[in-house]
């Protein structure tokens, strides 16, 4: 059975470095997709032989890393003045300049298969799992594997293995010619994006106070100044060919906030602001990373940045009134809609790409756009109760809780094969459930806290799967809930002992397929994710 080795180095200081590892098991197995929960049920021919080095053979070898650093100068000054009378209470304005800059590089080795066995390596390099899954699927539930942390600790052992039996020149399924391992100290990294971005906002707001019904409204009025000037450049990593490119945005944002108080202890809020969110410098980052036709379709597929995203534009619109019927409670409701333009969604398209040493030149290339808009509106109701007659021991119980509906709605553009926009489809937003709602009990008497919190959301998009044409097909998550606890003890005024407890009720992650009326998480299951269970004790200290 081929094994692929690989090496795996993380670097402190903003530099990750990440690999692959690529298993090819026995030559049959027994799968029920769906065994019961969305879970599945598969076997091999012999699962004892998976925990058996002598089983496997040692297959390519792929050293590839890359590394990120960045770093800003923030400027930040604000003013203010204000009156104790009058229309105007408060005038306040500020300026910040921010300099942030990013640069990545990268480098990639690779060598052909071994194809010795397993068991004739050092056994410092094998590692044997158990308990996969905590017992909670019929699937194997150990193997053995490339030991991480000799990889991590002796890099350089790995690729002399590659080295000294000659495996310099070798081609993997893909197409690629494996020819280049080194080792550390002949590793060299390839600067392939640099970007700058400057960002200065400006502001000016002003407080205002008005009697209506003899009753205080209370208004805030600003605008903010926005201007972002972004620089890029990349350098190709199979030419060499080094581009640049700048992009610049730039807008007013105005903000205007009502407060009444009508009634002691009612007050009405109103909102309207424009907000920006900038694209990820990830994003940005116009090198492609490919992988070659594995399934024999005549083309390859890949991704690439856009360094000419735009920021995203929102408006916002809210309402709300809360009602405090007693010192420590209060209910309150907001109505929200958010508009938001120029969202970005992945543009996917069939390009050339000669040079690569892949097995094709043909490659499905998806990249980020500004091509999509859309609209999330709804409503929350929360509450926060604390009672003041409670007797005894009970004083200081209360609960605090919310409830969040939700609709969104986004176009998502329909493209042919060379890119252009053929037509329009609508879709959820991403990660936004419908409804969701939270419930903490609490008790804080004296030195002793105590929080228990339950948190459910319903089932919502997570993602479209991977654009090749015959996609994307939506990604759902099931309905998610977690349970935690938190502690506290203030044992003095400065010092308190604190103990979190987080998923107490061993949740899963489970996504299926869906998309309009196809698919369902019954018959469409598509993976499972064991949350963690976590305790933790902790120390606080106060200094002032």
């Amino acid at each position: 059975v081929p094994l692929v080795f690989a090496i795996q180095v993380q670097r402190v200081g903003a530099t990750l470095v990440g690999v692959g590892v690529v298993e090819q098991l026995a030559d049959r197995i027994n799968v029920d997709f769906n065994a019961g929960g969305g879970i599945p049920s598969y076997h091999f021919t012999d699962d004892a032989a998976l925990a058996q080095a002598s089983s496997w053979t040692v297959g390519e070898l792929f050293d590839n890393a890359d590394t990120n650093k960045g770093g800003a100068y923030t400027l930040h000054l604000d003013g203010e003045y204000k009156w104790d009378e009058g229309f105007v209470r408060q005038v306040k304005a500020g300026i910040r300049y921010d300099d942030r800059s990013a640069r990545s590089f990268s480098r990639t080795a690779d060598a052909g298969a071994l194809n010795v066995p397993f068991s004739t390596l050092d056994p410092r390099f094998q590692y044997t799992n158990s308990g996969f899954f905590d017992g909670r699927a019929d699937v194997p539930t150990s193997w053995i594997a490339p030991n991480g942390y000799a990889n991590n600790a002796d890099p350089d052992a790995v690729r002399q293995l590659y080295l000294s039996r000659g495996q310099l020149s070798a081609t993997n399924p893909t197409g690629v010619t494996l020819n280049n391992i080194r080792l550390s100290s002949d590793l060299v990294f390839i600067p392939v994006f640099r970007v700058n971005e400057v960002n200065m906002a400006t502001y000016i707001q002003a407080d205002t106070e008005v009697s209506i019904f003899g009753r205080p409204l209370q208004g805030q009025f600003g605008v903010r100044y926005v201007d972002v000037d972004t620089d890029v450049r990349f350098t190709d990593r199979f030419t060499g060919t080094t581009t640049r490119g700048s992009v610049n945005a730039n807008r007013f944002l105005p903000a205007v906030t009502l407060r009444y108080e009508p009634f002691d202890g009612v007050r009405l809020r109103a909102n309207y602001g424009e907000t920006l969110r900038r694209a990820a410098f990830g994003d940005l980052n116009p090198n492609f990373t490919l992988t070659g036709d594995l399934t024999q379709v005549g083309r390859g597929s890949g991704t690439q940045g856009n360094p000419t995203l735009q920021p995203t534009r929102s408006k916002n619109y809210d309402l709300g009134a809360e009602w405090y019927f007693d010192r420590d409670s209060a209910i309150y409701t907001t109505l929200f809609r958010r508009e938001i333009q120029g969202l970005v969604v992945p543009i996917s398209s069939l390009i050339q790409i000669p040079g690569t040493g892949l097995n094709t030149n043909q490659f499905v290339i998806t990249r980020p756009e500004n091509a999509s808009n859309g609209v999330l509106k709804g409503a929350e109701v929360g509450f926060t109760l604390f009672p003041r007659w409670l007797p005894g021991i009970f004083k200081g119980l209360g609960a605090q809780g919310s409830f969040t509906f939700l609709k969104s709605s986004q176009n998502i553009p329909l493209v042919d094969n060379v890119g252009n926009i053929t037509g329009q489809t609508s879709s959820d937003f991403f990660g936004v459930s419908n409804f969701s709602y939270n419930v903490t009990a609490a008790y804080d008497r004296g030195p002793v806290g105590a929080r228990l919190s339950y948190v459910w959301r319903k089932a919502f998009l997570a993602r479209n799967e991977a654009r090749l044409f015959a996609n994307p097909i939506g990604v759902w998550r099931r309905p998610e809930k977690s349970l935690d606890l938190q502690l506290t003890a203030n044992l003095t005024d400065r010092l308190g002992l604190t103990f979190d407890a987080v998923n107490l009720t061993k949740s899963k992650q489970q996504e299926y397929y869906k998309f309009e009326d196809a698919g369902g998480q019954d018959q469409y299951n598509l993976g499972t994710v064991l949350l963690a269970r976590t305790f933790a004790l902790g120390v606080r200290y106060a200094l002032d």
